[in-house]
Order: structure tokens, then C-alpha cells, then sequence
């Protein structure tokens, strides 16, 4: 109905000795107007803040933010360039929300003596870049893009967050243990050892997204997790030392595989793979559960995958009543280590299907994948990889493999089907190890190969 899109924010340009602020400097986007009979336009993007200043202080707000909308504004730019910095208050380039792949702006503080600040927006680094420090502020951003050579050591504090984007990015830069913001690699990349471990504390998430090696140990503690991006089938993770899933700790790809109808654009069937051209192609449909190891429950897809060597992303469940989205698939874990020691949780498991709105719900996610080489597993914690709930049929499990040569864990191993009118189908676990203990095990065929 012809509604109006937000304008954009403007440019300020400030030079001065001292910049004092307590109040607002704003440079934002408008928000859409509202949509009379329909979907509002889209956010005006931020507009661009510089000062040029000797004392940046205050306590205010300095701020050039997208506008709200149907699609919105991405966020400006922000630019202080000072010789000292005593400024408490607020920095934001941000986008309005990051629905429909809206993205934050940059900010750039920066002091004389080649010390950054990333605080309210992305701070990309590209090669070549040589810099005394770099400091990362809630909810600063650094994209690291390159061989980069800050003099010391990124903080990743928490609520702050550090992209690598580049398989050179660790050659002149270093990060510091331990993780307690978020540390996202999408390359193949090759992290040198810590004393005595890279460790991802409480509320830390290391985000692998590619195939990443850590030359010796790493520590998951209680609150902290591993896990992957939505759909990413790319994700690998060694560790030359022991990985320590402690009690508390994640390692999760719930829900992180593929997409669920009537969103995965198949109409109301979700995503799921060929078993016979491998492609990812319509599956599951009429509240159906997404498959994988297991079919899921109510007439749902073939299974797929080979559970000697699985690979692939949980398949989604289909669309229910009212048009009720089912479950995502879970994801695709893929580790190893010399020494594998699971007190946490490793978890891929489906996504459970959204209530309906007028009658039955859609189908459970299909379990994804959990791929084990160690040379010792141990531990009294879960590997799970369970089909989603689903309102009218279950997810079915996904498929658990196990390569050990010393099998000491104690804890459980499961591909349940997931519940739901009618029930998915167990996965499948698969451990090829020395005889041991006997885990406990539930809702899959449990082969061990000696």
C-alpha cells in the first residue's frame, strides 16, 4: 500500500579539543512507516559519526543505529580518533535487529599511540594491519580478515565478539585464554597451543564452522559451549591434547540442521537429503517427523546417511496444522582428540515442532550426526543425538559413531526417536572400540566392533 521506507541517518563531523558527551549524538536511521494494509517498507540505514579530538569523555550516548522496518536499516558508521579516552557511556553502530540479514555498522576508536577499540559495531582488521593493541568492548565486533599484527594479546571479553576470516589470521595475532565473549572461525584454521589449555569459560561459545585444529588441549567449563552455525555441514574440530567437556559444558548442534516446513522452500515439506543423489531436496510434508538415521514418525522421509561414517545435517520436520512450523534437524558434530573426556553434554538432537494453532503440530527434526575419534574416550556425561518431539510425528534418531582405542565412558549414548501420534525411529550407534564397560545406551541399534 505504498507505506514509506525509513530515510537514512546523516553525517556529523566533529573537531575539537575536548568532545563531553552526556547527553546524545545520534546519526541514526528512521524506522519504516507502518504498513496500512500490509508489510511496513524497509529501516533507514545509519548515517556516519567522526570527532577528531585530544579528550573524548562524558557518559552519554554516540550512536548511529538503522531504522526499524519490514527489512532493517543495517547500522553506519562511528569514527573517534583521540589522545585520551575517558568516555562510560554508550557506542552503537548497530542494526535494528538482525532479522532478514540486517548487519551491524563499524566503529573505529582509536588513539594516538595505535591502541583500537571495538565496542558497538564491527572493527574489521586487514592484512598488513599493525596496531599496538586491540580492545574489545561489549558488544564490539572484530573481523579479523588477514594477517594482522596487533602488538598484544585480543581479549575476548564477554558480551564481545572475534570473527577470524582468514586460515592466516593466527600468524601475528594471538587471542588470550580464556574465551568468555563468543570466537567464531568459518576457515580452515590452526590455533597454537595455550598453558596448560585454550579454555571457553562460563557463557564463552566457540563458534567452528570449518575444519579447526587446536595444537594442545581445550577446556569447555561449566556455561561455556561449542557448537556451530544453522545448517553449517562444514564444522570439524581436533585437538591434538585432551578435549575436557566438563559437567555444565556444551557441545551443541541442537536444532542446527536442516531447515523445517513450511520455511525450508519446499511449500509445507521440510528439507531432508537424498539417499540415492545426495541432494537436499523436499522430505517430510503433513506434520510428518524429519529422518536420518531413524525414519521420523508419519510417513516421513527415507532415512539416509551411512552410520560407518555419517556426515550429514538432521533432516526438518514437516509443516502442521495452521501453518505450525515442524522441527529443525540437528547438526553435524565431527571431533577428535587424543583424549576425549565427556562429563557435559555432546548434543545434536532435532529441534521439537512449534505447537499448533488450531489442531496438530508439525513434525520433530530428524537427529543430526556425532562423529567420535579419540584415542581415549571417557567420562560419565551424554552423547545424544534424539529425533525432536513433534505434534503429530516424531523425529527420528540421528546416527552416533565412535572410534576409540581405550573405551573408559561411563555415560549414555542415545538416538532416540523423537514422541509424538506417531513416534519417530531410533537412530543408529555405532562404537568401534576395545571391549569395556558398557555404556548405557538407548534408542538405537548399538553395534560394537572389536
Amino acid at each position: 500500500c505504498s507505506s514509506a521506507g525509513g530515510a537514512g541517518g546523516g553525517k556529523i563531523a566533529i573537531t575539537a579539543a575536548t568532545l563531553r558527551v552526556d547527553g546524545i549524538v545520534r546519526a541514526d536511521g528512521n524506522n519504516a512507516a507502518g504498513g496500512g494494509c500490509g508489510q511496513t517498507g524497509g529501516g533507514g540505514a545509519g548515517g556516519s559519526v567522526f570527532a577528531q579530538v585530544t579528550t573524548f569523555t562524558g557518559g552519554g550516548v554516540v550512536e548511529a543505529k538503522g531504522g526499524g522496518g519490514n527489512f532493517p536499516g543495517g547500522g553506519g558508521r562511528i569514527a573517534v580518533l583521540y589522545a585520551t579516552n575517558t568516555f562510560t557511556g554508550v557506542i552503537s553502530a548497530q542494526a535494528s535487529s538482525t532479522a532478514n540479514a540486517a548487519a551491524d555498522g563499524s566503529t573505529w576508536l582509536e588513539d594516538g599511540a595505535g591502541r583500537l577499540v571495538a565496542q558497538g559495531g564491527t572493527l574489521s582488521l586487514e592484512p598488513g594491519d599493525a596496531f599496538a593493541s586491540v580492545t574489545l568492548k561489549p558488544p564490539g565486533t572484530l573481523i579479523v580478515d588477514g594477517a594482522a599484527a596487533p602488538t598484544q594479546p585480543v581479549t575476548i571479553s564477554p558480551g564481545s565478539t572475534m570473527r577470524i576470516e582468514s586460515s592466516d589470521a593466527l600468524s601475528a595475532l594471538a587471542f588470550q585464554t580464556p574465551v568468555a565473549g563468543t570466537l567464531v572461525v568459518d576457515v580452515p584454521l590452526a590455533i597454537p597451543a595455550f598453558n596448560p589449555a585454550l579454555v571457553v569459560a562460563n557463557a564463552g561459545v566457540f563458534v567452528v564452522d570449518d575444519a579447526v585444529s587446536v595444537a594442545g588441549n581445550l577446556t569447555v567449563q561449566l556455561g561455556g559451549k561449542i557448537t556451530h552455525a544453522l545448517a553449517d555441514g562444514d564444522s570439524a574440530l581436533s585437538v591434538a591434547g585432551t578435549l575436557d567437556v566438563q559437567t555444565g559444558a556444551l557441545v551443541d548442534a541442537n536444532g542446527l540442521g536442516l531447515a523445517a516446513g513450511p520455511g525450508a522452500g519446499f511449500g509445507a515439506a521440510g528439507a531432508t537429503v537424498s539417499p540415492t543423489t545426495l541432494q537436499i531436496v523436499a522430505g517430510s510434508a503433513g506434520g510428518a517427523g524429519g529422518s536420518h538415521g531413524g525414519g521420523g514418525g508419519g510417513g516421513a522421509a527415507a532415512t539416509y546417511d551411512d552410520p560407518d561414517l555419517p556426515i550429514d545435517l538432521g533432516g526438518g520436520g514437516g509443516e502442521g496444522s495452521c501453518s505450525s512450523s515442524g522441527g529443525r534437524g540437528g547438526g553435524n558434530l565431527h571431533l577428535a582428540a587424543d583424549t576425549l573426556v565427556v562429563n557435559g553434554q555432546i548434543v545434536a538432537s532435532g529441534q521439537a515442532a512449534a505447537a499448533g494453532g488450531c489442531g496438530a503440530g508439525g513434525g520433530g527434526g530428524g537427529g543430526g550426526t556425532i562423529a567420535i575419534r579419540a584415542t581415549t574416550l571417557q567420562g560419565n556425561g551424554n552423547i545424544v543425538a534424539d529425533g525432536g518431539n513433534g505434534g503429530a510425528g516424531g523425529g527420528g534418531g540421528g546416527m552416533v559413531r565412535v572410534d576409540v582405542q581405550q573405551h573408559a565412558f561411563a555415560g549414555l549414548l542415545r538416538a532416540a526417536g523423537g514422541a509424538g501420534s506417531a513416534a519417530g525411529q531410533p537412530g543408529t550407534i555405532n562404537v568401534v572400540a576395545p571391549p569395556a564397560p558398557p555404556p548405557m545406551v538407548a534408542g538405537g541399534p548399538y553395534v560394537i566392533d572389536e
